[in-house]
């Protein structure tokens, strides 16, 4: 049982190193200006990054989830062809990202979830186990009050059975003393 808690905290570990650490590089990043065309991320809007829609949409999708979004230097390129494929090249690469990203984060939910269970089975455990202590002083308490009862029931067969040996001692004498005034008083 330790291994298994050990794997899900070296996962929830894990995870969480995996969540802080996810930056993706853009060769651009727009100026934020109010004259310009570039718009803040919301829920429904995207944020210009590059000049290439594609790449500016899965940017937008990994700032979304959380991953930070980090413009490296510009880079020149002589021909138009070499933009796209290094846009193209980009955008697998921040899919990739987001998709490792979002593995690791379901990942960590279901490790943080697994660990939250964990921490409720030991409260569970150690109420269990307090319930269990009281119970064993008590079943102690019990077989002594039970053993001092069946001590006092011994004491008490043994009494009434002398008792009745008494009356039966008793009865015998007065008996004896009947016959032994009987005879004395014929002669």
């Amino acid at each position: 049982m330790k291994k298994k808690h050990y794997q899900v905290l070296g996962i929830s570990l894990f995870s969480s190193l995996l969540l802080a650490s996810h930056q993706v590089l853009a060769d651009e990043a727009a100026v934020t200006t109010p004259s310009s065309n570039t718009t803040e991320t919301t829920a429904s809007q995207t944020t210009t990054f590059t000049d290439h829609q594609l790449l500016n949409q899965t940017l937008s999708k990994a700032a979304s989830e959380g991953i930070v979004v980090v413009a490296d230097d510009s880079v020149s390129y002589d021909t138009k062809q070499a933009v796209e494929n290094d846009y193209q090249a980009q955008t697998q690469t921040v899919n990739q990202v987001v998709k490792d990203y979002q593995g690791a984060k379901a990942d960590y939910q279901k490790a943080d979830q697994a660990y939250q269970d964990y921490q409720e089975d030991i409260e569970t455990y150690q109420k269990d186990s307090q319930a269990y202590q009281t119970y064993l002083a008590q079943e102690k308490q019990y077989q002594s009050d039970y053993k001092d009862y069946q001590n006092q029931v011994k004491a008490y067969d043994t009494a009434v059975s002398n008792n009745d040996q008494l009356k039966k001692a008793i009865k015998l004498l007065s008996r004896n003393t009947i016959k032994t005034r009987q005879f004395i008083k014929k002669p």
